[in-house]
């Protein structure tokens, strides 16, 4: 964010918390805003007062993840890429090659800001289980989106390629059949 020169974001709610324990300090007040880097990353881990909880937060997330990536597109951006790439170098980890990486840099910079989009996983974001808080998704839901947006295979995905949690009837079942571990819900 500091190398882009900052983010323009309207802030949703004033933010305002300490944990000395995380060496965290936020403070971000409500409203149209140019942030720095520390700033962004208040706004990006601030959890407290939204209505729904974490999901309000993810909303917030995704807002912002919107707002970086169209600003960073503007063509303003484009000589910063090179304070970008050795960022990258000195904190990313990959296995990706030179090469594959310039490739999906090159693609990135194609998009349309109007082709960016977020999602939250369909799901029960309320559950609990034995006094436990979970996400219970909604299997037939997110296997449309899988396959609608995210699947690059000709092969639908179906509830029989993957494993996942979820509640029918009050029980915990998965889409495998099998629940492992000590918990047999």
């Amino acid at each position: 964010i500091d190398a882009m020169g900052g983010i323009d974001f309207d802030v949703p709610v004033d933010m305002d918390y300490d944990d000395p324990g995380q060496d965290l300090s936020i403070h971000v007040q409500k409203g149209y805003q140019h942030l720095n880097g520390y700033q962004t990353m208040g706004v990006f881990r601030f959890r407290n007062t939204y209505a729904n909880g974490d999901i309000g937060r993810i909303d917030v997330q995704h807002q912002l993840l919107k707002a970086m990536t169209s600003q960073f597109l503007k063509l303003h951006n484009i000589p910063n890429l090179n304070k970008l790439i050795d960022i990258y170098e000195k904190d990313v980890t990959t296995n990706l090659s030179a090469g594959n990486v310039m490739f999906y840099v090159k693609e990135f910079l194609k998009l349309d800001e109007s082709a960016i989009s977020f999602e939250t996983i369909p799901a029960n974001y309320s559950g609990t289980k034995n006094g436990m808080s979970y996400v219970f998704i909604h299997v037939d839901e997110w296997l449309d989106y899988l396959n609608t947006w995210l699947n690059p295979y000709t092969k639908e995905i179906t509830s029989a390629d993957v494993d996942i949690l979820y509640e029918s009837n009050g029980q915990v079942v998965a889409t495998s059949g099998t629940v492992q571990g000590p918990n047999k819900w």
